[in-house]
């Protein structure tokens, strides 16, 4: 038999064969875990509601971060990424009315903190959610 590696997988250890694919190298436990066909690239889905001049950027910024981050954490620090970023955007788009990349301005984030500080200070002015 080929040289084979000890896996610890959903607390069983696996004996697989060195160069078995990745897909050999889960346990039938693990695998029955794992949702069927569930993409951990998956966008969410509120990234459609962006406007588009902001959603294809959006979108390959999301992916070239998808790269750097464990398979584990993906689906959770995509979707917590997104929600800042569609947090800030959405107040950019609705207290200056940004419509194109050339509009951006450095004192809209300053504006943003300082009405992020103000709702922490007073929780009863909202800046919208």
């Amino acid at each position: 038999m080929d040289e084979a590696t000890v896996t610890p997988l959903s607390g069983t250890l696996v004996e697989t064969p060195v160069n078995a694919s990745p897909a050999w190298l889960m346990s039938d436990d693990h695998q029955s875990q794992q949702k069927p066909n569930a993409d951990i690239l998956a966008m969410p889905e509120h990234l459609n509601e962006v406007p588009e001049w902001l959603r294809t950027p959006l979108y390959h910024f999301l992916r070239l971060k998808q790269r750097n981050w464990p398979a584990k954490t993906v689906r959770r620090s995509t979707r917590q990424l997104f929600n800042r970023i569609n947090h800030i955007t959405s107040f950019f788009i609705q207290h200056f009315g940004w419509c194109e990349w050339q509009q951006l301005a450095p004192y809209w984030l300053e504006d943003y903190i300082d009405a992020r500080l103000g709702r922490v200070c007073h929780p009863e002015l909202s800046i919208g959610t």
